[in-house]
């Protein structure tokens, strides 16, 4: 028989699974899917070579919050974006 801590944390996997998210939290996505999914729902994206490493620093910074991108993406993408300035 299972305990109820063992039932919930199937459970937690299974629909975890089945929604398609990553169970490592090392599973991030890269900076350049994070940028091509968000980055043109409002705008068009920018190539990365459009702005300095310096600028990308400042923009993702101030776009971070109007996407609602976490800490990490945010990096992920300023990564990305400063690598091909």
């Amino acid at each position: 028989m299972h305990s109820v801590n063992q039932v919930l944390w199937i459970g937690a996997l299974l629909g975890a699974v089945a929604l398609g998210y990553p169970l490592d939290a090392s599973a991030q996505r890269s900076g350049v899917e994070i940028w091509s999914e968000n980055c043109g729902r409002c705008h068009l994206p920018q190539p990365a070579n459009r702005y300095t490493a310096d600028q990308w620093e400042t923009i993702v910074s101030n776009m971070r919050l109007v996407a609602r991108l976490t800490d990490a993406d945010a990096e992920a993408v300023l990564e990305f974006l400063s690598g091909g300035a």
